[in-house]
């Protein structure tokens, strides 16, 4: 491509940077995120459907950004801009046979977008009419996209446009621009927040009082399952690792109870969910009390950003060192106010959290025969809502995975409904390293951990570990 004078080129964010690097080995983990938005009704008016999407389409400023790679200095450097308007629109398929449909979504997920990601809209979205006769929006998308607004924002956005279109009401407030959002992160890396951030967690991870346990859901000892060849050991390598997903479901009743347990107790029901895989990780690892836990956070205080529809979401290791001595309730509290502090601080890219951890814990030497470069075995995320709608429809959501995973479990507490009071748990892992075993064993534990849990608050963790 020709550079154009009338083209404004942005850097990237720095988080985009490191996943771009990456690209090479991991471009179908980060760069084709898939999943189908269900609506499970039949009154769906499709013509008003295709048009709500479009609308949406055209009113995010996400998707009129576009990747361009240039060489400064005989370097690749990568940069991005904004287009006036994206060409992609909203494409209507049609399937006699779930099988026909599922075949579809795995060629989508494994197929890269045009000319290495350069020049061209970053998404894909269509509009599928199922063998059940019902409709459903599937969306792929580039990191570059997926991380100025995220999916669940968009379907939000285009279930309220489709009802203001079908009843004639007021349409939802458009956005605003998205570079002065980005403005805000860049101005950010030369602030002095900035610099006190990088101090904070300099002083956090030089004083933690014990090196956490790297542990994976099936053991500590598991850590010997090497991956075999040359380059075993390497970060950029374990990317390529096969992973597979499946989906446990935790009843709306103890839903309800681990919430009700949560606003009693003031603090996040989050914690009682995090505590429950830490509590396995002690059990795993013969009681031992200190873990790392990638936890995956939605940054959406900015305003700037959330008028954009938008969050940045970024990974930040989590220390967690609750006592196997303390009650259900000792941990909640103790281990919501560790993470205030975590959290008033997280506006920091996760490589500059971690450099000052890696050199604490001295990678090079500790783990140099191990099989991921990082502090933690499980990345996780929680995230108590589904959307929230005009029109109370009834919708499911469906995440397709890419078949590779850069770390060796990623779990996801979310609803994925709108109407059961159930929450999905999905459990995305290497292959080489969990089994479907291991996960059902676990998932088995987190029903017991939240029923004794919400049931008996003055029991021990060290006590439900032996349950």
């Amino acid at each position: 491509m020709k550079k154009d004078e009338n083209i404004t080129y942005y850097p990237l964010l720095k988080d985009h940077g490191s996943l771009i690097l990456a690209e090479g080995l991991a471009g179908k983990i980060y760069n084709n995120l898939c999943v189908m938005i269900n609506f499970d009704q039949d009154d769906i008016d499709p013509d008003i459907m295709e048009n709500a999407i479009n609308q949406t389409i055209l009113r995010y400023p996400s998707t009129r950004l576009r990747r361009h790679d240039t060489k400064e200095n005989g370097k690749k450097v990568v940069k991005q801009y904004l287009v006036d308007e994206p060409e992609t629109r909203c494409v209507r398929l049609s399937f006699k046979s779930d099988k026909k449909l599922n075949k579809f979504v795995r060629k989508l997920v494994s197929t890269k977008f045009p000319n290495n990601y350069q020049d061209c809209d970053l998404y894909k979205v269509y509009l599928v009419k199922k063998a059940n006769g019902r409709y459903g929006v599937l969306m792929c998308m580039y990191h570059l996209i997926i991380d100025s607004y995220g999916l669940a924002k968009f379907s939000e956005d285009f279930c309220n446009i489709y009802y203001a279109m079908k009843n004639n009401t007021e349409m939802p407030k458009p956005f605003k621009p998205l570079i002065p959002a980005y403005q805000t992160v860049w101005d950010y890396e030369t602030s002095k927040r900035h610099q006190a951030d990088i101090e904070f967690w300099n002083d956090y991870w030089d004083n933690i009082p014990a090196l956490p346990q790297y542990a994976a859901l099936n053991g500590f000892e598991n850590k010997q399952t090497y991956i075999p060849g040359k380059k075993f050991g390497n970060y950029l390598y374990i990317f390529n690792c096969k992973a597979v997903q499946t989906n446990y479901k935790i009843p709306k009743e103890l839903v309800e109870r681990t919430d009700a347990l949560a606003k009693e107790g003031k603090f996040s029901a989050k914690m009682l969910y995090m505590l429950a895989i830490r509590t396995w990780l002690s059990k795993k690892t013969e009681k031992t009390e200190e873990f790392l836990i990638v936890d995956l956070l939605a940054n959406r205080s900015n305003p700037k950003v959330a008028k954009t529809g938008g969050c940045f979401a970024s990974g930040m290791p989590f220390y967690m060192d609750a006592k196997n001595s303390m009650t259900v309730i000792e941990a909640c509290k103790y281990t919501s106010e560790c993470q205030f502090k975590f959290y008033m601080h997280s506006k920091l890219y996760e490589e500059d959290c971690s450099a000052r951890l890696e050199q604490r814990m001295e990678y090079g030497k500790k783990f140099e025969k191990g099989w991921v470069r990082g502090s933690s075995a499980i990345i996780f995320t929680y995230q108590p809502r589904f959307m929230e709608t005009d029109g109370n429809y009834k919708i499911s959501c469906e995440r397709f995975t890419s078949g590779k995973s850069p770390l060796p479990i990623y779990i996801t507490v979310m609803p994925n409904d709108t109407y059961s009071g159930d929450m999905n748990v999905n459990y995305e892992y290497m292959t080489k390293i969990h089994n479907e075993e291991d996960i059902a064993e676990f998932h088995s534990f987190l029903l017991k951990f939240l029923d004794k849990a919400t049931s008996n608050p003055e029991l021990t963790l060290g006590e439900l570990m032996d349950m």
